[in-house]
């Protein structure tokens, strides 16, 4: 994406602080990668984790600060469908998403791995919203202390690699 495109994804965000946490962290996951032999684009890695958060959606409502996941089943199943919704919402904007970018976005969502962008953002998101007090399967958690309990938590998403994983703890550390 070029800089004006940033800029709009940027203000579809659901919450622009994080989205561009996760996209920075995103592109210090991909440059640590790409040194290390992995065929990565920086950018893709940054403009894909932006993208995915894209918030202005019919269902954005479910991510407001009140909305209390555990009173409403449907909200796990309406965020497996956020990636297709981000996905749509960029197309409509003009911006151009590779055939990787898409199945990253919409895999993403639904908890897949299918490819190494995936992986990379999976891990971004996951490393920024460990830092923050949240909510995980309806029990309240709290932020993450260090690296270490931050890799224990990566550690239990199945579908990453230990090797990305490692990656991650050293290009974050």
């Amino acid at each position: 994406m070029n800089k004006k495109d940033r800029a709009i994804v940027a203000s579809f965000l659901i919450d622009s602080e994080k989205g561009l946490r996760t996209a920075q962290i995103a592109m210090a996951i991909a440059i640590k990668a790409k040194n290390s032999g992995y065929k990565i684009s920086c950018e893709l890695a940054y403009d894909t984790a932006l993208i995915m958060n894209m918030g202005q959606l019919p269902i954005s409502y479910i991510y407001e600060k009140d909305f209390d996941w555990s009173k409403h089943p449907e909200a796990r199943n309406l965020n497996r469908k956020h990636g297709e919704e981000s996905v749509k919402i960029a197309e409509q904007l003009g911006i151009e998403l590779s055939s990787e970018q898409i199945d990253a976005i919409v895999a993403h969502c639904k908890g897949e791995c299918p490819n190494l962008l995936c992986e990379i953002i999976t891990i971004a998101e996951t490393c920024e919203a460990v830092t923050h007090t949240r909510v995980y399967n309806n029990r309240s958690k709290k932020p993450a202390k260090d690296w270490t309990e931050v890799e224990i938590i990566l550690r239990e998403n199945k579908s990453l690699s230990y090797e990305m994983i490692s990656i991650a703890k050293e290009a974050l550390s």
